[in-house]
């Protein structure tokens, strides 16, 4: 039996759902009209999950857009969505706290062109 859980909805994405009905064998004709039933009562929602893992990414995480596509692309959302969540979010504050934070890791143990170098290649 599939167990949603009411307190983290937007986690369930299509990829993962039809993972787990293939586990139970259930013929495609089911499994599909599962999905359906669960988009349609927005328990499942790639663009949303899409969204809600760049913004917490924005809120305190350190991935630029290169590796957010590809880990929601291992998920098994289509390139177009995320491409398209991409669209809404500004990458300018993860980029100067990723070179703060190689800013504060290496100051005192490069010089300081190798140090730009460094902040520059991350």
């Amino acid at each position: 039996m599939l167990i949603v859980s009411t307190f983290y909805p937007i986690a369930i994405i299509i990829g993962e759902v039809r993972e787990y009905l293939k586990k139970y064998d259930l013929d495609e004709k089911i499994t599909s009209q599962v999905i359906a039933n669960l988009k349609e009562d927005n328990w499942i929602n790639d663009r949303q999950y899409a969204y809600s893992i760049i913004n917490a990414n924005q809120l305190s995480g350190d991935k630029g857009p290169y590796v957010l596509t590809q880990k929601l692309a291992q998920k098994g959302i289509a390139k177009s969505t995320i491409e398209d969540v991409l669209k809404d979010f500004d990458f300018t504050e993860v980029a100067q706290r990723v070179a703060d934070k190689l800013l504060k890791k290496y100051t005192g143990k490069l010089p300081a062109r190798a140090l730009q170098d460094k902040i520059i290649q991350n």
